[in-house]
């Protein structure tokens, strides 16, 4: 196995070089932040969102050879809901741009538009009502849905049965797009050469974008197959969710 030595450290914070929600599709909203993952052998799990339970969690996946019917995979889909952390570097992070204004946070943490004031209520207002004057940081109150991130749909689904060094062509449901993967060699250590890249600590940044551009090329000038292992400390969204969409926008494909 040969390795790419491209072991990029890129912690910062700004989300200036992040795509747009998808729109090639025939109904939008349409399905997006479209990821793979090695599954067992023979198998690659196909990772997508959308923005409601409408759209079925099925890709059709083949192969440039093939002349028969595409194969089709259908897998399980689930979302999740969870109250957001505003971390102090969120706003005011020691490097990089900021991924939120102090304005942003207000808007989310002041419920004026709906909770209320009331005479006959304790200090005369409601439990919920909040006009803040500056950012309240840590767990955002439960009192507040505004404060409360629900997910997209996130579908996954499992496509089996794939031969060793083949390319296969797929497609996610509600997405005109087609995207590509070469299966990894079986492990008989016939297969050579064999290249793995190695990147970590991301976030989603303008220098993060020049970085996976770089492994892109590098991996792309490679013989034999190729894998890129994303060792960890991935989006940086430190509690405040929606960063994940805007880091699973800035990794699609």
């Amino acid at each position: 196995m040969r390795f790419l030595g491209l072991l990029f450290f890129t912690v910062c914070h700004a989300a200036s070089h992040i795509p747009e929600p998808n729109t090639l599709c025939e109904a939008p909203p349409c399905s997006e932040q479209v990821h793979l993952q090695l599954g067992g052998p023979g198998e690659m799990v196909v990772v997508y969102v959308t923005a409601n339970a409408n759209t079925s969690s099925e890709v059709k996946y083949w192969t440039a050879s093939s002349s028969s019917a595409p194969s089709v995979a259908t897998g399980t889909a689930q979302a999740y809901s969870q109250l957001m952390w505003v971390e102090y570097a969120l706003i005011n992070p020691s490097m990089g741009k900021p991924e939120a204004t102090e304005e942003e946070i207000l808007d989310l943490q002041n419920t004026t538009s709906w909770a209320y004031r009331a005479p006959f209520s304790p200090y005369g207002r409601s439990a919920s009502y909040e006009n803040p004057t500056s950012v309240s940081y840590g767990l955002g109150s439960y009192k507040n849905p505004q404060m409360a991130y629900t997910s997209p749909v996130v579908h996954t689904v499992t496509l089996t049965g794939l031969a060793a060094f083949t390319t296969y062509t797929y497609s996610v449901a509600g997405d005109r797009r087609n995207f590509s993967f070469t299966m990894p060699p079986d492990a008989d250590g016939t297969a050579y050469p064999f290249t793995l890249g190695l990147t970590a600590d991301l976030g989603q940044t303008d220098i993060a974008a020049r970085t996976v551009a770089r492994l892109r090329e590098a991996l792309l000038g490679t013989e034999g197959s190729s894998i890129v292992l994303l060792s960890g400390d991935l989006a940086y969204a430190d509690g405040y969710f929606p960063l994940w969409d805007t880091w699973g926008r800035f990794m699609e494909g």
